[in-house]
């Protein structure tokens, strides 16, 4: 942010305008505003730096006529570190400091010392000369911009405060966006519930308590027949800025926040979330900032809280700020190019990362993986040791912080977890650079084992795929014609209702008994087209188990898929060691509902489902949230599937079996 001068200086007693001041200021949006909103005493003089009338200790030593001054003593004021003001006090009196008005700034407080430590105390007596010096904080008002077709925003900008480099909001303001984005107050009608129909209205309400500020969300569900009762689900949000935490209800306000997603083919019985969390800023050296009674957070942090479990979010390029889509994002540099260019148009790639806004990158990310990040550790600092390897390149130049960061999200050991966009200050020819050394032709020689080996296999695979004359083939049938192998190398839904559904049709007319769903080649795809798929093998609900890190609770949620039953098969799913993401979901989810038998190699995991996070310094990245994918004992499926018939254990069990025909159905028939 650029560095603003003072416009006016204006003195007025703290005692009668201080709680008319913050409004003053939040109402100089323009000149022309100031003009209509004049202050009483704007025609005095603006104040100019002044000499210290003594030396600017804490204390000043009594001067040699002491005589003279028993009566009173000075105070000097001080702002950036100049001397504005000089006051004579009447000794033994309580101060009532006087309040230096300063345009576009927000006033924090008064300070007996230039670093901002020793406040001053209320109803300080008055017994010898003083320093004080006055904190403020710039506030800017920052243009909002919907990159999202669907999405019109109605407001148009927004505050935010400047803080050593680091851009905070009110938190109620943000709150505001969020209503907007989300659609919160508009009312949704015929949603299912536990497989009834309600109508359901959501609000926020925000309480104010000493130092805390409480947001509630509450869902509304009104029945739509006589058989249902009305119920309401309550969730809340709490900042304590005393203690510097931030407590939720449970992890249900994080799905509840998001707009109502209405699905064709999918029912869900929810289980109800139990346990409170809790954030604790100061183990991650962040913090609030309370003034005026308003609470104000890092605008980076509350982005990432609040829209944790949403698709889409709000980027702050130091000028404006842009909501943006992560499935956007997600399309590639291609597609995205249009938008990305739109959000770094303000070239801060030229410009060096001020120093404050890596320190707080790097507790930022910190804080990210230690709350935000689905797979862990038994070691609990195993994040704070992890970023200590690479601590002095984070703070250091711009080439030194961005390539530390390419190679800390590579240390994770994770496929899911990888940047996506380059950063504010990072160079695009530099971001490609790093992200071709990771992610192409060198990352079998730098990537951590599990990320080594399956690129690795991914190689072969495709290979030998090609050696065999198998690519471009989606069917494949047993020379007996009992046993169809589909091939299908992602999962989405007009690959599940387009031509999935057409192909078991044809197999039903046609008399094949056994189904393979070739997952050797598939690295994952949707979620909701997964659960889909589902309804091929059963119309009933099947289980699925998650365990949640954050809110260390195991949920169980029941899914339907009305999707059209196909009962005349016997299921089979091939899996490899490149079967990764929503392919493992599929087959892990079918074992343990026992839809079908997984055969092949032990499939690569991948049990999280992903979510994004925008870096204050401007990289978007993709992780493994926390949504954790386990079998019924809540053990987490990340290392993949072990097969039922494992293609290891037979005789030249090879990759080379994976695309043979014969071999499978051999196999299928033996252990029928």
């Amino acid at each position: 942010m650029k560095e603003n001068k003072f416009k006016s200086f204006i003195l007025v007693n703290s005692m009668s305008l201080l709680s008319f001041f913050p409004i003053f200021l939040v109402s100089c949006k323009t000149q022309e505003n100031n003009q209509t909103n004049k202050n009483p005493n704007s025609n005095i003089r603006p104040l100019v730096p002044l000499e210290p009338t003594f030396p600017s200790n804490h204390i000043n030593p009594k001067d040699k006529n002491e005589k003279n001054n028993n009566e009173f003593f000075l105070v000097n004021y001080f702002v950036d570190d100049k001397l504005l003001k000089t006051s004579n006090i009447k000794a033994n009196t309580t101060l009532k400091p006087e309040l230096i008005q300063r345009e576009n700034y927000i006033f924090e407080g008064y300070y007996l010392d230039k670093e901002f430590k020793n406040k001053l105390k209320k109803d300080l007596i008055v017994k010898q000369n003083l320093n004080i010096y006055l904190k403020y904080f710039k506030y800017s008002s920052y243009p909002v911009h919907s990159l999202i077709d669907t999405i019109a925003l109605r407001t148009k900008s927004l505050k935010l405060l400047n803080n050593d480099e680091i851009s905070y909001v009110e938190i109620k303001d943000f709150f505001k966006l969020v209503e907007e984005l989300t659609l919160l107050n508009e009312k949704n009608e015929n949603i299912k519930f536990n497989e009834e129909k309600y109508d359901l209205t959501k609000n926020l309400n925000y309480e104010t308590n000493n130092k805390e500020l409480i947001v509630t969300l509450s869902c509304k569900y009104q029945k739509k027949d006589t058989n249902n009762k009305d119920f309401e689900i309550k969730s809340w949000i709490k900042f304590d800025s005393a203690i510097n935490k931030i407590s939720i209800s449970n992890y249900l306000f994080f799905k509840l926040i998001n707009p109502y997603e209405y699905e064709s083919y999918l029912d869900f019985k929810y289980q109800d979330f139990k346990n409170e969390i809790v954030i604790d800023l100061n183990k991650y050296n962040l913090k609030m900032l309370r003034i005026d009674n308003q609470i104000f957070i890092p605008f980076n942090l509350l982005n990432q809280i609040i829209l944790a479990e949403y698709e889409n979010a709000f980027y702050f390029n130091e000028d404006e700020i842009f909501l943006l889509s992560y499935l956007d994002v997600h399309k590639g540099r291609e597609e995205f190019k249009e938008i990305k260019h739109k959000i770094l148009k303000n070239q801060l790639d030229k410009e060096e990362i001020p120093s404050k806004l890596k320190e707080f990158q790097y507790n930022y990310l910190y804080f990210l993986l230690d709350n935000f990040y689905g797979i862990k550790f038994k070691n609990n600092n195993h994040f704070l040791k992890l970023l200590s390897n690479y601590k002095n390149k984070l703070l250091g130049s711009n080439d030194e912080h961005y390539q530390a960061l390419h190679h800390l999200i590579n240390d994770l050991d994770d496929i899911h977890t990888k940047v996506l966009m380059q950063g504010l200050y990072e160079k695009e020819a530099n971001y490609n650079n790093y992200s071709r050394a990771i992610n192409i032709k060198n990352l079998k020689k730098i990537a951590k084992e599990r990320t080594k080996r399956f690129y690795e296999i991914d190689d072969k695979l495709h290979n030998l795929e090609i050696k065999l004359g198998f690519e471009g083939i989606s069917i494949l049938d047993s020379k007996d014609k009992k046993t169809r192998m589909i091939n299908f190398n992602i999962i989405t839904r007009e690959t599940i209702e387009t031509y999935l559904k057409k192909d078991l049709k044809e197999a039903k007319e046609q008399g094949i008994k056994n189904i393979v769903l070739n997952l050797a080649l598939n690295q994952g795809g949707s979620v909701q087209a997964t659960w889909e798929l589902f309804g091929f093998m059963t119309d009933q609900y099947f289980k699925y188990y998650e365990y949640n890190p954050l809110a260390k609770e195991k949920i169980l949620t029941e899914i339907k898929s009305s999707i059209g039953k196909y009962d005349d098969f016997k299921y089979y799913i091939l899996v490899s060691p490149i079967t990764y993401s929503a392919s493992n979901m599929l087959a892990a989810v079918a074992k343990e509902n026992k839809l079908a038998k997984i055969i092949g190699y032990q499939s690569a995991g991948g049990a999280s489902i992903v979510r994004f996070s925008i870096l204050p310094t401007g990289n978007i990245i993709r992780l493994s949230s926390n949504n954790v994918l386990t079998n019924q004992n809540f053990e987490s499926y990340e290392l993949g599937v072990i097969p039922d018939i494992d293609f290891t254990k037979e005789e030249n069990g090879v990759f080379e079996k994976l695309f043979d025909i014969e071999y499978i159905s051999t196999l299928i028939n033996k252990n029928n």
